[in-house]
């Protein structure tokens, strides 16, 4: 594999497809041509005129350095002419040619050159590349630990930028070094020099919108952390300003992780951030302050796309009945005046929602009532009041039965599924009710999903429903 990092790749695909070149280089004399052809692909057949948006990313990924070098400098010599005219277009192409045919060459640098420490790291892989670095995950050898680097990519940027963009770097170091959060990623060791590099947490998991797809039960739990964070971002007097799904990751034990703070803002006594610039990539439909002659973001502008964030949460799983739904009308209305001020005011919101009703997420009561409609299918009558108060030694009856019958389609009897909820059951009605081993697994995974405050809900709940079943008194005789 050429060792191409993905925003090269990004950009060489950009250049080639976007500006009209595959057509130009695709003669049958090229090397490239004989590099695709080599894989069986007619290059200018496949790839010629009106071929605009298809990529070339799995052809250069699978090329060997030395193939891919000869190919990138025949391209660049045919791209550089056709740009002699155009001085802009013929840098930006030579500073990717450049940093390409730099990287195809050294192969990756030996990490521990880079670092100032005796600490030993092996780079693993390379991951989706922040606006202004390059991102990889990195084993410590001594510590048999992952991490995450990001190096600043300043070859990239001609000189004229390039101070602009290495102290947006540092800045982003420094507005993550001074954060120590649950919910914000965590940055462990930094360098300021030339070659400017930081290491943080590695957040095993996903993005939010692939775990709220996989558990969207858990929505109101990861819709909270992120009202906490963002608070503590607001003491903090700093906006984040880059918030779509690829920046907030969930670990694998549901703990949200604000990441990539590359176009981070501190905020200054006047309210205003501190060197602001446009240069955001917004997903959403702007807002009233953003769309206008003179954008200015502000606090409220952070409130606005967080809440729009998670309203695109709940569309795309058709989550329904959300208990913070109002809320989230206060947060995205277009109109910063009519907007909800802060996220200490989201707080009380929700503490005030908190006080008035207990808020029950939308399938726990499905979940519940599925669960006890199978349990009056089972249960008749029962001798006494010995019914399970303990959450964890129902997880674990649950778990033993489902142990002893995971190659089955269904339980044998559907007692031994009652019998994890209540003992010294009485009277059943025999096979009245089938209980698969995929309806276990499913329960399994939805009880392990509930925070203290759930549990709490449905022991209460379920408890007054056992106790409601008659006691059958034996007679004397």
């Amino acid at each position: 594999m050429a060792n191409f990092t993905q925003f090269q790749l990004k950009e060489l695909d950009k250049l080639l497809n976007y500006n009209g070149f595959t057509p130009l280089i695709a003669n049958n004399n090229s090397e490239f041509y004989q590099f695709f052809a080599n894989f069986g692909i007619n290059i200018y057949q496949d790839y010629g005129s009106g071929s605009k948006g298809k990529t070339l990313y799995n052809f250069w990924v699978s090329s060997p350095n030395d193939v891919a070098l000869k190919v990138i400098k025949e391209i660049k010599e045919i791209i550089l002419y056709e740009f002699a005219n155009k001085n802009e277009e013929r840098n930006k192409a030579e500073f990717l040619f450049d940093s390409i045919e730099k990287r195809l060459t050294n192969e990756f640098e030996i990490i521990d050159n880079i670092f100032l420490t005796n600490k030993k790291y092996e780079i693993i892989k390379e991951l989706t590349p922040g606006g202004f670095g390059d991102t990889f995950l990195i084993k410590d050898i001594n510590l048999d630990k992952f991490f995450v680097l990001k190096m600043y990519r300043g070859e990239f940027i001609n000189e004229k930028d390039n101070e602009i963009f290495f102290n947006k770097f540092l800045e982003e170091i420094n507005i993550l070094y001074d954060l120590n959060h649950q919910n914000v990623v965590r940055i462990y060791d930094y360098s300021n020099k030339k070659k400017a590099w930081y290491i943080m947490e590695y957040v095993d998991g996903g993005t939010i919108e692939t775990y709220v797809k996989s558990k969207p039960h858990n929505l109101s739990k990861i819709f909270l952390q992120a009202i906490n964070v963002f608070y503590f971002l607001e003491n903090k007097d700093v906006c984040h300003r880059d918030i779509r799904v690829n920046n907030i990751l969930v670990t694998k034990d549901g703990i949200l992780k604000i990441i990539d703070f590359g176009f981070g803002k501190t905020i200054e006594n006047n309210g205003t951030l501190k060197s602001a610039t446009r240069l955001v990539n917004y997903t959403f439909t702007l807002p009233k302050e953003l769309n206008c002659d003179i954008p200015k973001y502000t606090k409220k502008t952070e409130i606005y796309f967080v809440g729009k964030l998670f309203e695109r949460l709940l569309a795309d799983n058709n989550i329904e009945n959300f208990p913070y739904e109002n809320v989230l009308k206060k947060m995205t209305l277009e109109d910063p005046q009519n907007r909800i001020n802060s996220f200490s005011d989201i707080k009380n919101l929700i503490k005030n929602i908190s006080n008035q009703h207990q808020i029950i997420p939308y399938n726990l009561k499905q979940k519940y009532q599925d669960l006890v409609l199978r349990l009056d299918k089972i249960i008749i009558s029962k001798k006494t009041y010995s019914i399970i108060y303990d959450y964890n030694k129902i997880i674990n009856n649950i778990e033993k039965l489902l142990d002893c019958n995971l190659l089955n389609e269904n339980l044998d009897d559907s007692k031994f599924f009652a019998e994890c909820f209540i003992s010294e059951l009485g009277e059943w009605y025999p096979k009245k009710s089938q209980i698969s081993v995929n309806y276990l697994i499913d329960l399994l995974e939805w009880l392990k999903s509930l925070d203290d405050q759930q549990k709490e809900q449905f022991i209460k709940n379920l408890q007054f429903k056992l106790s409601s079943y008659k006691i059958h008194q034996e007679l004397p005789f």
